[in-house]
């Protein structure tokens, strides 16, 4: 397999585009041979050497300093190398394992300088020909319920994590946790001691299992506050363990903030103006639409299925910046944001996508001009009114086709109607937003009938929730 892509220029770029390679082969390779490998697969050099020390001990040695990429074997006389981490992996999760591995190395320097002071101060030196030993990789343990932190400053520590590196840790941990949890399960192996977390999680990612990181720094506690993740902490004869949350679990976890929301509600000012809920407080109905997705936590493989879950998450916290939409999605619906799957992400990123499909997002810009957005149909609106809104809003644009299409065809004759103003696309998103009001009023109407219809023995009237495949331009 050979693609294109460009010489990296960043350490980053560079791990990535080595991780790609290892995952494409159909096991070990010769790591003599992964210089030739890699120049097949991306069409340019491996150029190791600009952004890792290639010293005597050659790639091997090299490949073993970054053991959250690639894994060496020995067989026999020949060493192999191979992926440390699954194909499933992106290039943000791997960024973030790289800081959080580099983080880790630094602690254990700055641990081993505080540790290797002798008397007076002055370093405690090693016997001549024997190496000083490295910290062990589970040094950084978890904490158990009720354990007091090793140091003070530990807190300090997890306080002074920014809040864009503790969102984006947070993610990366529970991820990690659960996979660990998925492989464990697959094992026919019942909840993972607390206790034993770290060493798992090491075994798994190959980088330890660090609560600083995400400004945290006790486990039970950390697990408690996102209730909607896929982990849930249990008490078995005493000891704390962690398993897999079921459906329902995910479901009342996703439930229980927006019933906490409902209870005191807050007031900002909405994008329009005027007073709207709280970004984060969600009503009871938005709370249960998106429990109901929540349960299935399967990737969606039909477009109308992807945007029913967009709406219900934007539903439930309102406005959202667009460069948190995929991190709040995976969060919440535990499976991948593949957006890329049903539309088209063009250089205008995220907020072009969505500004092509305004009558199930509403983009706009907060005071700081930050690309923000929000449901386009009011709360409330089934399955079926999004379908409806979404037929609505594809009619107008075949309708926009064909007029300009005309129009092409007219040729001279069509130049005096020039001047004449295009359909606004407000038109467009207010017919889709009219459709969805008209088919929820109309669903209430057909229970009603329905109900009057069972007592009569005549049949009722119904909604239907089927759909034609969902095409934009």
């Amino acid at each position: 397999m050979t693609t294109t892509s460009k010489t990296p220029t960043n350490v980053g770029d560079f791990l990535w585009n080595f991780h790609q390679v290892l995952v494409a082969q159909s096991g070990p390779i010769p790591v003599e041979e992964i210089k030739d490998v890699y120049l097949k697969f991306h069409g340019h050099k491996c150029i190791i050497e600009r952004f890792l020390v290639v010293s005597n001990g050659g790639l091997s040695g090299t490949l073993k300093r970054i053991p959250h990429v690639a894994t060496l074997i020995t067989e026999g006389d020949k060493v192999l190398v191979k992926a440390a981490q699954p194909a499933t992996l992106t290039k943000e999760d791997l960024a973030s394992l790289d800081s959080a591995y580099r983080a880790e190395l630094q602690k254990k320097a700055k641990a081993k300088a505080k540790g290797g002071a002798g008397p007076g101060g002055a370093p405690a030196k090693a016997a001549p020909g024997v190496p000083a030993k490295a910290a062990p990789a589970s040094a950084a343990a978890v904490p158990v319920a009720g354990a007091a932190p090793n140091d003070s400053s530990s807190s300090n520590r997890a306080s002074a994590v920014s809040s864009e590196d503790k969102e984006k840790m947070t993610r990366m941990l529970i991820q990690g946790v659960v996979r660990v949890l998925q492989l464990r399960e697959k094992e026919g192996k019942g909840p993972l001691p607390l206790e034993e977390l770290s060493t798992a999680f090491q075994a798994v990612w190959k980088v330890s299992f660090n609560l600083e990181s995400a400004g945290e720094s006790d486990a039970v506690e950390f697990f408690k506050k996102h209730p909607n993740s896929k982990v849930k902490t249990v008490v078995e004869n005493g000891v704390t363990k962690i398993r897999l949350a079921t459906p329902e679990e995910v479901a009342a976890g996703l439930a229980a903030p927006a019933a906490a929301a409902v209870a005191s509600p807050a007031a900002v000012a909405s994008p329009d103006g005027g007073a709207s809920a709280s970004p984060t407080a969600m009503s009871v109905q938005s709370s249960a639409a998106l429990a109901s997705v929540a349960k299935s936590s399967t990737s969606p493989t039909k477009i109308e299925d992807f945007l029913w879950n967009l709406f219900c998450l934007l539903e439930a916290v309102g406005g959202l910046p667009v460069q948190k939409v995929k991190t709040e999605y995976e969060t919440r619906f535990g499976h991948k944001f593949n957006i890329e799957r049903f539309l088209v992400v063009g250089a205008a990123g995220l907020a072009g996508t969505f500004r092509r499909i305004p009558h199930i997002i509403t983009v706009y810009q907060d005071g700081n001009g930050v690309d923000m957005v929000k449901a386009t149909l009011e709360k409330g609106t089934t399955k079926e009114g999004l379908l409806e809104a979404d037929k609505a809003y594809r009619e107008e644009l075949q309708k926009k086709a064909a007029l300009a299409k005309a129009g092409s065809k007219a040729g001279p004759k069509a130049a005096a109607g020039k001047g004449r103003p295009p359909v606004a696309k407000s038109a467009a998103v207010a017919a889709a937003a009219a459709a969805a009001a008209s088919l929820s009023r109309a669903s209430a109407s057909a229970a009603a009938a329905s109900a009057s219809a069972s007592a009569s023995g005549s049949p009722s009237p119904s909604v239907s929730s089927s759909s034609s495949s969902l095409f934009w331009p």
